[in-house]
């Protein structure tokens, strides 16, 4: 039974995805997006991977290319 702290906390996950997503896509750097997020980049890296997996797509792909 999925209970609505379980659909909040699932709701609040995604958002700070789509969060990590946008301000790796305004700064079109991992690097500088993790600093302006204070997480590391492979941190970063990794919500991002996870955001596109929810999503169905791959955003970054040729951005982490550029940017390892």
């Amino acid at each position: 039974m999925v209970t609505r702290a379980m659909t909040a906390h699932l709701a609040s996950h995604e958002l700070h995805q789509l969060r990590a997503f946008l301000v790796v896509a305004k700064h079109l750097s991992f690097s500088r997006a993790a600093e302006v997020l204070g997480i590391t980049p492979s941190s970063l890296s990794q919500t991002v991977r996870n955001f596109e997996e929810t999503v169905g797509s791959q955003f970054c792909t040729g951005l982490r290319a550029a940017c390892p």
